[in-house]
């Protein structure tokens, strides 16, 4: 995971997250946004370094204030060779954090918090003093689900 660079305007600043962005008029698919960015952000050359397992569900990012229309995001799965392979990220990362799935899915390892714009509580998991939550956990959620189904397969 990466921990977003601080920048005035950016309405997911310091939020944890995977590298992405958005599709850019040089990218003929999201596929191929997200092998870009992958290697802008961090240095990692998907198509070298691992294997595409398969596309999650898309996630739609829900409405702030101040902040008109949605995002939708596209997240790819990939398993790599090099189970921690040397990350160079660039000046859009403050952080890179590897960290365990079968952390993640434990439910004792979630709380809930309240978050400006947002009704109700969301839930969230800390990570090394970070808050995963949000479209990222969300996008998690539906790999680990599928992880336990057997669906997808990363050995």
């Amino acid at each position: 995971m990466i921990q977003r660079a601080e920048r005035r305007g950016d309405r997911w600043s310091g939020h944890m997250a995977f590298p992405g962005g958005l599709v850019d008029p040089i990218d003929r698919s999201p596929l191929a946004a997200a092998l870009r960015e992958a290697d802008e952000e961090v240095g990692l050359d998907l198509p070298q370094q691992g294997d595409y397992i398969t596309r999650l569900s898309d996630v739609v990012s829900l409405p702030q204030n101040g902040h008109r229309g949605r995002l939708i995001v596209s997240p790819f799965v990939f398993a790599l060779a090099d189970p921690e392979p040397l990350l160079r990220p660039n000046y859009e990362v403050a952080a890179t954090l590897w960290v365990p799935l079968d952390y993640l899915a434990d439910h004792s390892n979630r709380q809930t918090m309240q978050w400006p714009g947002h009704h109700g509580t969301v839930p969230y998991c800390l990570v090394e003093e970070r808050r995963v939550w949000g479209m990222s956990l969300r996008m998690l959620d539906e790999l680990i689900q599928a992880l336990m189904r057997d669906e997808v397969s990363v050995t």
